[in-house]
């Protein structure tokens, strides 16, 4: 928090920095999880990709805040068919008021990617999906609104 006190907009320019540290390589190179991924079988044929590879959050820093939103949207749709895995790794502890990652129960079961958009809710460069797409083109809710169970 220090960091971001000293210096507001330190989360945009260690992402857009575009340098991945050898401490976050070896992260994603290490035996156990290379063992993780090869018991979801995705494995060994495996690349990491050079998309949100790093993202800081710090709380309170509007630029960071991620909407809603479907990992495969930030990629070219040619590609959702083929199988990502997405690896979620906070460094902080992962609360409510700290910004810790939420998922819409069952989105993932059609298979679908919902349409996004970008800078909607948002003053970013994330992709977004709103909580009436969600629910209409994932869930199937004819009304558009997201249990919160």
């Amino acid at each position: 928090m220090k960091m971001a006190q000293d210096w507001p907009d330190v989360p945009v320019v260690l992402h857009k920095n575009g340098v991945l540290e050898n401490e976050f390589l070896n992260m994603f190179t290490d035996k156990k999880m290379q063992d993780l991924v090869a018991q979801l079988g995705l494995a060994p044929d495996l690349a990491l990709s050079p998309i949100w590879n790093l993202r800081t959050k710090m709380p309170s820093h509007a630029e960071t805040v991620v909407p809603w939103h479907q990992d495969n949207s930030y990629y070219e749709e040619r590609t959702w068919d083929e199988p990502f895995l997405t690896i979620w790794t906070p460094l902080v502890d992962a609360t409510v008021e700290n910004g810790c990652m939420q998922v819409v129960k069952g989105a993932h079961v059609t298979g679908k990617t919902a349409k996004h958009t970008v800078g909607t809710t948002t003053n970013s460069w994330y992709t977004e999906l709103s909580e009436q797409a969600c629910a209409k083109e994932l869930l199937g809710k004819r009304n558009g609104t997201l249990s919160k169970d």
